[in-house]
């Protein structure tokens, strides 16, 4: 998954402090950890991969609907209205 701006910014100061593959070995281990968040650019509409992955864990057909649900669930979490 792409990196955001703030993503990107966290990974090259871990890269500079710990090295390149360590640094980025560290990164990714916080952000999967949940220590640092919002360092993915969302996908259509607000979703990240891990959000759609989850919504499909939990379900054996995810149909279109439940994907305009969700980008509806996220941007109104986040006060932003979708045009």
């Amino acid at each position: 998954m792409p990196l955001s701006k703030k993503g990107k910014k966290i990974m090259k100061s871990m890269k500079e402090q710990y090295g390149s593959k360590k640094g980025k070995s560290v990164f990714y281990a916080s952000k999967n950890k949940g220590v640092i968040k919002g360092v993915e650019k969302k996908k259509d509409g607000g979703i990240t991969e891990k959000q759609l992955a989850d919504m499909m864990r939990d379900t054996d057909r995810l149909t279109e609907m439940d994907i305009i649900r969700a980008k509806k669930k996220t941007t109104s979490i986040h006060g932003s209205k979708r045009i």
